[in-house]
């Protein structure tokens, strides 16, 4: 039997800024609870380039 998994991928800025802790926290909260009973899982990815994100959130 296959299980289909629903990733979240959470883009923050760099790893010394200010949204890659909380980027992380809201990645680990989702995949706690919701991965056990839904097949969620969240990462969070840090890219230095804010024009970057705009391009990976296009569908």
């Amino acid at each position: 039997m296959t299980q289909n998994i629903n990733r979240i991928i959470i883009a923050t800025a760099t790893t010394g800024g200010t949204f890659y802790p909380a980027g992380v926290g809201i990645g680990t909260l989702i995949s706690l609870k919701p991965a056990k009973t839904n097949n969620i899982t969240a990462t969070a990815i840090n890219y230095a380039r804010s024009g970057k994100l705009i391009e990976i959130m296009k569908p």
